[in-house]
């Protein structure tokens, strides 16, 4: 169960802000806004990452 809920939760870590990866593709792309690109990023994020705690907890308790 660790090793499942490590590989789901990874895929949060580009998504939350400050992403180096958002920096990266403001810059290059050139007309786009980085405090753009962080507001975009926060909500999924936040959403995915409290997807999993209440995920993580309900299985939690099922298997104790």
């Amino acid at each position: 169960f660790s090793a499942a809920l490590t590989a789901a939760s990874s895929i949060v870590g580009p998504i939350i802000p400050p992403s180096v990866a958002f920096i990266i593709y403001a810059l290059v792309a050139g007309n786009i806004s980085i405090g753009g690109l962080f507001l975009a990023g926060a909500t999924p994020g936040f959403l995915l990452g409290g997807g999993l705690l209440v995920i993580s907890y309900l299985i939690t308790r099922i298997m104790s």
